[in-house]
């Protein structure tokens, strides 16, 4: 559903690379295999996404920091005419004042720093990363107070979905635009270790729930992401799915796709006969096709069909 006010906006994969090695990585298939774009292409990257009307360009890796030539990046991507430059990161780079500070003063405005963990030990050990939670909590703090926008994200997986409430509860002590808290894709590293890794939907249920209410209580947004309908009863409202941008794009060194949303329906989701009894058959695109069980999984919701915009 496209937004008002909404501009157009890619996001550029710089390469897989990376400071973490996180056991959920969706790319770690990719880490050893695709060269990571270089300068010139970036640059000519960003040169293209202007010529296509792009005035959003957000940064993913990967691990965008650990490039030698972000800051050059920022700065050109803004000396192109780039309204808003964002970036996803584990935020390990950001623990470093001065290069915090260099970031900002680039052109880098709105970030969303990953978090998997309430505390060290869980954050940690999905990292694969020892020190990754203290660098990534300094590193949120010093950025806060500065004129840009904080976001976060968290990977939701069996080690850590218990904890959703728990995390949340340390997000809100922060000041943060959004939050995501997006179901493991079942790609990389997930989908090598699945059984370990990928929780059910049932199970994550009532911990989300609880966490988007942490989040209501204190008047923050945090949404669900790739959680089918039927798990989000009373919380559509809090799916990222029904404030999906149509103008999007994806790019990387190894792939484009010029709309995101569409290309996901057509080709990466799935639902099964059973769903067109369900009352969210219209707005429910299902999920990721690669996940386990999903027939079994999935559970129709008995009611009168819901069109998109009428959640309630």
């Amino acid at each position: 559903m496209k937004q008002e006010g909404d501009i157009k906006r890619t996001d550029l994969f710089l390469g897989y690379e990376c400071n973490n090695n996180c056991r959920f990585c969706m790319v770690s298939d990719k880490k050893e295999t695709v060269i990571s774009a270089s300068t010139a292409q970036v640059e000519q990257e960003i040169r293209d996404a202007v010529a296509r009307g792009v005035e959003e360009l957000h940064f993913l890796g990967g691990e965008p920091t650990i490039r030698p030539d972000i800051l050059h990046i920022i700065r050109y991507a803004k000396a192109q005419g780039i309204k808003i430059v964002s970036m996803t990161t584990n935020g390990r780079m950001f623990y470093y004042p001065g290069f915090a500070k260099k970031l900002l003063q680039a052109g880098l405005y709105n970030i969303i720093f990953s978090l998997h963990g309430h505390n060290a030990e869980l954050h940690d050990m999905l990292t694969q990363s020892p020190g990754s939670f203290e660098q990534l909590k300094k590193g949120i703090e010093n950025v806060s107070g500065e004129n840009i926008e904080i976001c976060f994200n968290t990977t939701i997986v069996k080690q850590n979905y218990r904890h959703l409430p728990d995390i949340a509860e340390l997000m809100v002590k922060y000041p943060f635009e959004t939050t995501e808290m997006i179901f493991v894709h079942p790609f990389g590293q997930a989908l090598a270790d699945y059984d370990t890794i990928v929780p059910a939907f049932s199970q994550v249920e009532p911990y989300l729930h609880k966490a988007i209410d942490i989040g209501i209580k204190n008047g923050k947004k945090i949404h669900s992401r790739y959680i089918p309908f039927c798990f989000m009863q009373g919380y559509e409202n809090y799916m990222s799915e029904i404030y999906e941008r149509a103008d999007v794009e994806h790019k990387g060194p190894d792939f484009f796709e010029e709309d995101v949303t569409n290309s996901r329906k057509k080709t990466l989701n799935v639902k099964f006969e059973k769903c067109r009894r369900c009352k969210y058959d219209i707005v429910c695109s299902g999920t990721y096709k690669q996940h386990r069980n999903l027939e079994e999984q999935y559970r129709p919701v008995p009611g009168k069909k819901i069109e998109e915009g009428t959640y309630g």
